[in-house]
């Protein structure tokens, strides 16, 4: 079955932002379909290598460093204009290896037809999420839940630890979910399907990290400034226009002075409240301010509350109950976000982690 690609129309039915595709190898028992934003670095998939006996399908980003970029091409081998076809040839390069060489959120899926083998893999700590259900030499896995319950009926029905958990917690443990009988891809993993048989391996352990010598208060700094200016400018090459989402703390205000000297046309925004200011919002405009950028505030309306259920409903339903009536201001503000530019880029827990 060979590549197919559409387009869908956006939620406001006035433009597209989504590509969608699907990909097959029946011979081997693999059938993979893919949703991306349109122009985002998994908008060009599927990935090949050039006798199309690779294929990857791909969520999330990693982007290649000029090194890497650079040692393939004096291989002879093709990047391609997509920003992920190098990931094909760097596969080529490494082998089974080449899982733990990645940089960056992701989950894939990759087919060799050459080796009779796929690979299920994702990121070190599993932020881009994998559910799978497994039963009678059946593997099923989708990006979210609401996909296997959607054509899985039987799985219609709540996990009891799940839920406790949650309740408990705010969230499961481990890689359990809220639903009987599905469950998330562990980190670091590279599940690897040949000949009917899944070989379930990780491809990293925490500890690997932990293990390493301590670095002093200065080496630290040093090290993660380079490393920081270094890594950053790769998240603004969209050919999407990029929005920041500015908020007072410090990774917001690492980003946009570091940011490079192209990433020129931003759009800046802080999500606030119905009326005033926070602190969130006046040193935000400051920020955007001393970088000559304009800014925004995107408000919450009396929308919002008359419409709770709604919003409510809908969060639950997208994040597949992971977020719940406490989440739904996230949903309704991000709508707004998306109006204003369909790329997000800003910080999580940059103070907390580096206090």
């Amino acid at each position: 079955m060979p590549a197919f690609r559409e387009v869908h129309v956006g939620f406001d039915g006035t433009r597209a932002f989504y590509a969608s595709g699907m990909y097959a190898a029946p011979e081997m028992g693999v059938y993979g379909g893919w949703l991306a934003n349109e122009d985002s670095f998994a908008a060009g998939q599927v990935f090949f290598n050039e006798r199309k006996d690779i294929a990857l399908l791909f969520s999330g980003e990693c982007f290649v460093d000029p090194e890497t970029g650079a040692e393939l091409k004096r291989k002879g081998l093709e990047l391609g204009e997509a920003a992920g076809s190098w990931l094909v040839h760097f596969y080529e390069e490494q082998g089974d290896r080449f899982f733990e060489k990645l940089n960056g959120l992701f989950s894939g899926l990759l087919i060799d037809k050459r080796r009779n083998r796929a690979f299920l893999f994702n990121d070190r700590y599993g932020i881009e999420r994998i559910y799978y259900y497994e039963a009678d030499g059946e593997f099923y896995f989708a990006s979210e839940a609401k996909a296997l319950l959607r054509i899985l009926p039987k799985l219609r029905q709540f996990d009891d630890e799940g839920v406790v958990q949650y309740l408990a917690f705010g969230c499961t443990l481990e890689w359990r979910t809220l639903f009987k009988d599905i469950q998330l891809l562990p980190g670091g993993s590279a599940w690897s399907f040949e000949n009917g048989k899944c070989q379930k391996r990780r491809y990293f352990s925490p500890e690997t990290w932990e293990a390493q010598p301590v670095l002093t208060a200065e080496r630290f700094e040093s090290e993660f400034q380079e490393t920081f200016k270094r890594i950053l400018p790769r998240y603004f090459e969209s050919e999407s226009k990029i929005g920041v989402s500015l908020t007072g703390g410090l990774d917001t205000r690492m980003i946009m002075a570091c940011r490079p000297d192209s990433a020129r046309d931003l759009v800046c925004y802080t999500f606030s409240g119905e009326k005033d200011l926070t602190l969130d919002d006046r040193l935000a405009a400051q920020v955007a301010r001393s970088c000559g950028l304009s800014h925004r505030l995107l408000r919450i309306g009396s929308d919002f509350f008359s419409d709770f259920a709604a919003h409510a409903d809908r969060t639950v339903y997208l994040t597949d109950g992971c977020f719940g009536i406490l989440g739904a201001h996230e949903t309704y503000f991000n709508a707004q976000a998306r109006r204003l530019a369909p790329m997000r880029l800003t910080g999580n827990f940059g103070s907390e982690v580096l206090r």
